[in-house]
């Protein structure tokens, strides 16, 4: 049997050797309650993977249309946001 090794965060944007964050393992393992809960409590969607890849990114290339439809919200919010 395989066991996957999953790093210990000491706060909800830190980060794991390879950069992930907590909010990037939800979006890429298709944890949509889970990446929710992180989003209400001050998970940041902006902190790049060391590859540059952004939790958006790790949601679409898993095909996890739940958690892509959440970021993707969120994104244009803040853009609009930043208009005004």
């Amino acid at each position: 049997m395989l066991k996957r090794s999953v790093p210990i965060f000491s706060s909800i944007n830190d980060s794991a050797v390879d950069g992930t964050t907590p909010i990037y393992i939800a979006a890429q393992n298709g944890s949509f309650e889970c990446l929710k809960y992180l989003k209400q409590n001050g998970g940041k969607c902006s902190i790049k993977s060391r590859d540059g890849m952004l939790p958006i990114h790790a949601a679409a290339q898993n095909g996890h249309l739940d958690c892509l439809g959440l970021l993707v919200s969120s994104a244009v919010l803040f853009l609009k946001l930043r208009q005004h």
